[in-house]
């Protein structure tokens, strides 16, 4: 007999926590992990970096994104999409893309490194193992082409004139 499995995820002040398992687990101890997960960043938050974006508010349908702005957004495009219309065919193009999605689609004007490893994974046709293994030198190679902007510690923005040419491409796309 198959399990079922599910998969939450949530954002306590700077923490983003992350669990997939089996209903059974979920339905029996997901109060105690998420109390575990409080005691944590109550026992901790005094050291944690202060968040990126003031008032930044956490949609219930989408709780994972506190760097989220309000600005509209114009594409409804996933990471695989922006590979395919920009034909991605290495580690850098696929996290251009990653982040062209995070920005144009999911409105965040700064993302994490995680953040950005996470997205370039949910582009399974173009995602190979060995991106995560150069992740740090396709961030640098980008930051000096001035297509991303290191921020803050491990923190990112497209920069100005790579959104606009994403946008651009992806109008005509």
């Amino acid at each position: 007999m198959t399990e079922n499995r599910s998969k939450i995820r949530f954002k306590i002040g700077q923490m983003d926590v992350e669990f997939e398992g089996t209903e059974d687990f979920i339905d029996k101890r997901l109060s105690e992990l998420i109390s575990n997960v409080l005691e944590l960043y109550v026992g901790h938050k005094d050291s944690m970096p202060e968040p990126l974006v003031e008032n930044a508010s956490v949609d219930s349908a989408q709780m994972s994104h506190s760097h989220a702005t309000n600005e509209s957004h114009n594409f409804d495009l996933s990471t695989s999409t922006i590979a395919s219309v920009t034909n991605a065919s290495s580690g850098s193009d696929l996290l251009i893309a990653a982040a062209a999605h995070l920005t144009l689609t999911k409105g965040m004007n700064k993302m994490l490194r995680s953040e950005l490893l996470g997205e370039m994974q949910t582009a399974t046709s173009y995602y190979k193992q060995t991106f995560s293994n150069n992740l740090s030198t396709y961030l640098s190679g980008l930051v000096k082409a001035d297509r991303l902007r290191l921020v803050a510690k491990d923190t990112y923005a497209i920069s100005s004139t790579e959104r606009k040419s994403m946008e651009a491409t992806l109008a005509e796309g």
